[in-house]
């Protein structure tokens, strides 16, 4: 998995990429610094388990 997050004055972003699936997942927040990992964590499992 590569990605990069980041954000300003209430914008979150949140960019993965995961090579292995040929997949990725790009999350964007207009909610301040709200998390989202679990977002992230969520999709991935998705992913192994569609394998």
């Amino acid at each position: 998995m590569h990605g990069h997050t980041g954000g300003t004055n209430g914008y979150i972003s949140d960019f993965k990429r995961y090579a292995d699936d040929d997949a990725m997942l790009i999350a964007l927040t207009d909610r301040g610094f709200v998390k989202t990992r679990w977002l992230r964590e969520a999709v991935a499992k998705m992913l192994y388990e569609a394998r």
